[in-house]
């Protein structure tokens, strides 16, 4: 951009740098509900735009391929997530983190059974208690 005035004998110039974003442009978010997960457990994936998108394209991972809004996923590893929201003015891509952590191993229950061949210990750990707890009774 140059201005000129015309009340002094020589020009006067303004330079202005950056880059912009056009107003309509989509600004996206992603978001994981859950975003921490033990393995084989599911978490929802959601993009939001403002102003809207017209159109979804994920990145990587299952999702890739994708063109809704959501995607379901059950990552083995901790993994990352990027979906791309477009409309008529241009596009943005938001990320997204989906934590699996270990199962936790310490033994919700311990039990003493006299099996009438001797004492055993029983110990019961998360997810199994149910169902084990079942075929003790």
């Amino acid at each position: 951009m140059r201005v000129s005035g015309n009340s002094a004998p020589s020009s006067q110039s303004v330079i202005l740098d950056g880059v912009g974003v056009a107003s309509n442009v989509p600004i996206c978010t992603l978001t994981a509900v859950a975003a921490q997960v033990t393995q084989g457990r599911t978490s929802a994936l959601t993009a939001s735009c403002v102003p809207a998108a017209t159109s979804y394209s994920w990145i990587g991972g299952t999702c890739a391929g994708s063109t809704a809004p959501t995607c379901m996923v059950s990552p083995a590893l901790t993994s990352a997530y990027a979906v791309t929201g477009t409309n008529s003015y241009g596009s943005s891509t938001a990320t997204a983190d989906v934590t699996v952590r270990a199962v936790d191993l310490t033994p919700i229950l311990m039990l003493l059974l006299d099996s009438g061949a001797g004492l055993r210990l029983l110990r019961l750990y998360p997810p199994y208690y149910l169902r084990r707890q079942l075929q003790i009774v």
